[in-house]
């Protein structure tokens, strides 16, 4: 608002505030680093989200957060190492399976990729982001008709999602246009976990 502006409030006021309380507090380092990746200052996100950690190393939501980050900036193993410690703190966290999966496709590793992808759908199956990248990750591997079926099942779920609209029209179109596509097509790794 108008208002918040002139005040100078921005989303890290509450969390400043909070950090020259008490610069321990890893919830408000978290909280500061979800403001800065907001406006896209990723180094200071980052910067955020391992002080946190710093504090409380077993806290699943930063571990998240700064592999999103950690993304953004192309540092891919870096990002794959904290998803797996979110995993060792919480194995039943399916985003963190969803968010691995993404990050093992832009590494190329699209079988391992397709194993994390299967339990976020596993644990979450009214997950619609987590059936198309399931489906992408199958589109990738040439099975189209899984891909299908996910495709379709996210759409179903949430019928507005444009990027499970948009890698089914994707299968349709390879499907018209390229005879014998069932068998080995590959695409480039996804990137929609990534922003």
């Amino acid at each position: 608002t108008l208002w918040s502006k002139k005040a100078g409030w921005t989303r890290r006021s509450p969390a400043t505030k909070s950090l020259n309380i008490n610069p321990g507090y890893a919830e408000a380092h978290y909280n500061l680093g979800n403001a800065f990746l907001h406006e896209r200052r990723v180094d200071e996100a980052i910067r955020q989200y391992q002080s946190a950690l710093e504090i409380k190393p077993d806290f699943t939501e930063v571990h998240i957060k700064l592999s999103g980050a950690l993304l953004q900036k192309g540092q891919v193993d870096e990002a794959v190492m904290h998803l797996k410690k979110a995993l060792d703190i919480r194995p039943d966290y399916a985003m963190a399976h969803a968010c691995l999966g993404v990050a093992l496709l832009q590494k190329g590793q699209v079988d391992e990729a397709i194993i994390y992808f299967q339990k976020a759908v596993e644990l979450e199956p009214l997950n619609a982001e987590f059936h198309d990248h399931l489906g992408y990750a199958l589109l990738q591997k040439g099975q189209l008709d899984e891909a299908i079926t996910h495709l379709q099942e996210a759409l179903k779920i949430k019928p507005d999602y444009p990027d499970a609209g948009f890698n089914l029209a994707r299968v349709a179109w390879l499907l018209a246009t390229s005879p014998g596509v069932r068998s080995g097509w590959r695409q480039g790794p996804c990137t929609c976990c990534a922003r």
